[in-house]
């Protein structure tokens, strides 16, 4: 289902790696990635993905703070947005949450586990990619 395009942003080349790897393989979305917020946000821009993975800590701009950006923004409020981060505190949860966040995964990312998550959070891509 390569029509579909998913945006990654992370600050560490060896996680973007392997979310990239995990979400064309079991999404099989084209996958575009970011190394921080100030790129990811002009990506998001441009692109207008179908949906966007994006870790909370970062330098320059926060996931948080480009979550905000993203959703005041009537070309990419609509976008979901999936925050990937080390941060455990419910309360870290529920602020992303009001800022938009649809969904939330824990580092550190155990691959099997982040395949899983995606099957469960896409399902119906994962349905469609394993049918390919």
């Amino acid at each position: 289902m390569q029509d579909n395009l998913a945006l990654i942003i992370d600050d560490d080349p060896n996680i973007l790696e392997l979310l990239k790897t995990a979400v064309e393989e079991i999404l099989g979305c084209r996958v575009v990635t970011a190394i921080n917020g100030e790129s990811g946000l002009y990506e998001a821009r441009q692109l207008k993905p179908d949906l966007i993975l994006l870790d909370w800590i970062m330098p320059e701009m926060t996931g948080l703070e480009m979550l905000d950006e993203l959703k005041l923004d009537p070309a990419t409020k609509s976008i979901p947005v999936y925050m990937i981060t080390r941060r455990t505190k419910l309360q870290d949860a529920k602020r992303a949450r009001e800022l938009g966040a649809v969904g939330y995964f824990l580092k550190p990312i155990d691959f099997d586990e982040f395949c899983a998550w995606l099957v469960e959070q896409f399902p119906d891509l994962a349905e469609t990619r394993r049918a390919v």
